[in-house]
């Protein structure tokens, strides 16, 4: 009886962490050194997103960074920043889009070689 409780919840968390099929994808690469502000298209009836950072495996040791912060310098002092080593995958939210008005998404490389990023929101 404990294995099956056990599957039915484990069943459940899975269903409520998945993503979406209104889940917007945004993926590229970022310059050593740089960062990129991102563009975040309003999903119609959600007033709340969930972010799924990643840093696809490459082949150099990496971590990205994905900030929400000011427009001037996202990245910086009283941002949110997630750091994500290279070959892993960060949960991000809830964030309300009503942040969004004042704060933009970016994702940072402090690195030197030019590395891949992913996200999914919905």
């Amino acid at each position: 009886m404990k294995t099956a409780i056990g599957v039915v919840a484990a069943a459940v968390v899975a269903g409520a962490l998945s993503t979406p099929a209104c889940a917007v994808e945004l993926n590229g690469t970022v310059p050593p050194g740089r960062t990129i502000v991102l563009s975040l298209r309003q999903l119609p009836g959600a007033t709340t997103w969930w972010f799924l950072f990643n840093a696809p495996a490459s082949s150099v040791r990496y971590t990205v960074q994905y900030c929400i912060g000011p427009r001037r310098n996202p990245c910086g002092p009283g941002s949110n920043v997630v750091s994500v080593p290279e070959g892993t995958t960060a949960w991000g939210g809830p964030v309300s889009q009503a942040t969004f008005l004042t704060k933009v998404l970016a994702v940072h490389n402090p690195g030197r070689a030019t590395v891949p990023y992913a996200i999914i929101y919905w």
